[in-house]
């Protein structure tokens, strides 16, 4: 079983003494994180959200070698459809034909509907509506077994908060 990941996140290089570390104790690493950046006068939020997409990105490429799956990730908006060709194009050349699709690409803040910041619903319906859209066309001269796009309940009935998310579930 072969893998390939994609997400908006950078891909991570974290080495084994940094995962150790984490490991050991993780609020200890957040600290020291957030301190640092907020010393070069950055955000301490935002550096340990990245740094935590990292460790979780790292952790699922470890979990899926030490299971015996050949797992890749690629740096990728999937609401991007020239990104997509070109990362699917790149896998395509290594690896050969893609054999299936799992679109579970997702992005949402809950939020009344008059309070709703046009840019994060924007980013809520490009991920999943038009990641499909980029995903399928970019697979579809492969001999795809599957395409599996993960949606949300929220789809069919909504839920306070999700009226861009459960719009593009159901448009999904």
């Amino acid at each position: 079983l072969r893998l390939h990941l994609l997400g908006t996140a950078p891909a991570p290089h974290l080495d084994d003494n940094f995962v150790q570390r984490v490991a050991a104790d993780r609020s200890g690493v957040r600290r020291a994180i957030m301190q640092e950046a907020s010393t070069r006068g950055e955000n301490p939020v935002e550096a340990w959200r990245n740094t935590e997409k990292a460790i979780e990105i790292d952790a699922t490429l470890r979990e899926c070698r030490s299971q015996g799956i050949m797992a890749a990730y690629y740096c990728c908006d999937v609401s991007d459809f020239s990104d997509v060709e070109t990362t699917i194009r790149g896998i395509r050349q290594q690896v050969g034909p893609i054999n299936g699709v799992i679109h579970g690409a997702g992005a949402g803040q809950d939020a009344r509907f008059d309070r709703k910041r046009p840019d994060k619903v924007d980013k809520c319906l490009k991920a999943k509506i038009d990641g499909s859209l980029a995903l399928m066309q970019a697979t579809k001269h492969d001999p795809l077994e599957c395409f599996v796009a993960f949606g949300s309940i929220s789809g069919r009935f909504g839920a306070n908060g999700h009226t861009d998310y459960s719009l593009a579930n159901d448009m999904m």
